[in-house]
């Protein structure tokens, strides 16, 4: 769950789809082989999504969900972005954009992901 702090204030980073340039949602993937959920989950945040940072150790949200007739379980960390890059791997299959947690309430419609959303932006 990637946030980025700008001038004191947490912002969400979110993408599209890569077959939908309207459905939002953030950076996720399958544990590659040989690397922990941790570096799993950096590696699909730079390829997705062009950012780079660190990833919290405990998971915040867990979500299942079905993708092409296959079960699904995504485990969710907190993930601090420090670098925004400009260019990567999949720039041209996706958008990216950079919202206040307020805003991310239009963009994305699952319940479920928008509580996981919350752990990461408490209310002041």
């Amino acid at each position: 769950m990637p946030y980025y702090i700008d001038k004191g204030i947490k912002k969400i980073i979110l993408v599209t789809a890569k077959n939908s340039n309207k459905n939002w949602i953030v950076p996720k993937g399958h544990i590659e082989k040989g690397m922990s959920p941790q570096l799993s989950a950096a590696k699909e945040a730079f390829e997705e999504a062009g950012i780079k940072g660190e990833v919290d150790s405990k998971v915040i949200g867990t979500l299942c969900y079905s993708k092409k007739s296959k079960k699904c379980k995504v485990d969710f960390f907190s993930f601090k972005v420090l670098e925004i890059l400009d260019n990567w791997p999949e720039k041209d299959l996706r958008e990216r954009i950079i919202v206040q947690e307020s805003y991310v309430k239009k963009l994305i419609f699952d319940e479920k992901l928008l509580k996981i959303i919350k752990k990461i932006c408490p209310k002041k």
